[in-house]
């Protein structure tokens, strides 16, 4: 009957399609019956510049925006007991895959990787950090071992894994797309200081979305920006503004800080977290995991999304890759309608990132590595546009 049970369960986890989950907050429990807890980083928020106020964005609550009757049903919730389904590698893979997985590195967090048409998807026991054709990906829990195999959570196989091994569906993008881009902070909220001086997130942010609209534009593509001045701009107008757009595709342009850490650097996406997954980035927010919001209709879409701008950008700066992650307190993101990512395109409290940051020609490198994803091109032809001043306000 166990056998029989388990099998049942496994079966289950296989089929499903992008669930939310009912778990305990930051549980993991293991087909051998034992609990692991899982431990998630909680790295420190923007700095706020001296006089203002800390910023709310990208984390505070929006307010729900209304969804159009015709855009896609909020997948449905499994039971709890699907929430904590740990699965076989090996078993999934037999199952999805054909390859049975490879140990690649042995030890006591030994590296297993799953070959697909797409790629290899690499994961080590113990921690959330997989990768997937050479890009780095947060996984919800850290893989384990039990019976001598490694297991991973049913939510990370149909939500991670098998989506990327998979590829990329079909774009159901128009011939002239619509992009709304979403130039982070604005106005009193200033967002990070670099630590260059006097120079802020907000001003470098517009400019990054000036050069993109530019390149996008340039393309065919109708693209609109949420602000255009330094002014203002909730997260719930930002929502509805792609919503009155009728936007396919929504992208939030940030620059990141650890101060006073000045070593921390690199790129990392975010896109928002699937029910049922614990996040890689809470900020002190509550994450529960049960929250289904309407942007986890295109839990695969952002994902393929955010894989696709990340690589461009390491292919366009050669930045430290600190991966594609999730989060759930994203208000920006939550209530979109549409594939919708938040990339973090450098550390400005880093020096030597600033540094580049503060420079137009790399503003513009990652302006023609965003829209070389986007345009669905490794690489966009382009004259260097003109500099811009960044001014210190």
């Amino acid at each position: 009957m166990l056998i029989l049970r388990n099998l049942l369960v496994l079966a289950l986890a296989l089929g499903l399609a992008g669930c939310a989950a009912r778990t305990r907050n930051g549980s993991a429990v293991g087909t051998s019956g034992s609990a692991d807890q899982v431990t998630l980083q909680d790295p420190t928020a923007l700095a706020a510049p001296p006089g203002t106020t800390p910023s709310t964005s990208p984390g505070t609550t929006a307010a729900p925006v209304t969804r159009p009757a015709l855009k896609p049903a909020l997948p449905a919730a499994p039971s709890a007991e699907i929430a904590n389904v740990w699965i076989p590698l090996a078993a999934w893979c037999a199952t999805n895959n054909g390859s049975p997985p490879r140990l690649v590195e042995a030890g006591a967090q030994p590296v297993y990787a799953i070959d697909g048409a797409t790629g290899k998807f690499t994961v080590r026991v113990a921690t959330q950090v997989a990768t997937w054709d050479g890009l780095e990906i947060r996984l919800g829990y850290a893989p384990q071992m039990a019976n001598d195999q490694p297991m991973l959570h049913a939510l990370d196989l149909t939500k991670t894994v098998k989506p990327l091994l998979a590829g990329p569906a079909p774009q159901r993008l128009p011939e002239r797309p619509t992009i709304v881009l979403d130039p982070g902070h604005g106005g009193t909220d200033a967002g990070a200081k670099s630590v260059l001086g006097p120079y802020y997130e907000k001003s470098y942010t517009l400019d990054l979305a000036f050069r993109l609209r530019d390149l996008l534009t340039a393309a065919g593509w109708q693209v609109h920006l949420t602000r255009t001045r330094d002014v203002d701009m909730s997260l719930a107008d930002r929502v509805a503004f792609a919503e009155r757009h009728r936007a396919d595709l929504f992208v939030s342009l940030h620059f990141n800080s650890l101060a006073p850490n000045q070593v921390e650097s690199g790129l990392e996406t975010y896109c928002l977290t699937p029910a049922g997954l614990p996040s890689n980035l809470t900020r002190g927010y509550a994450d529960d995991l049960t929250q289904v919001w309407p942007n986890n209709a295109f839990d695969v879409e952002n994902l393929h999304l955010a894989a696709r701008v990340h690589r461009a950008l390491l292919r366009a700066t050669t930045m430290t890759d600190r991966g594609i992650r999730r989060a759930r307190f994203l208000g920006v993101l939550r209530n979109q309608n549409r594939p919708a990512i938040l990339v973090e395109a450098a550390y400005i409290s880093n020096p030597s990132q600033a540094q580049q940051v503060a420079s137009a020609a790399f503003r513009q490198k990652l302006a023609e590595g965003l829209a070389g994803a986007l345009l669905g091109s490794r690489q966009t032809a382009s004259e260097p546009a003109p500099a811009r001043a960044i001014t210190g306000q």
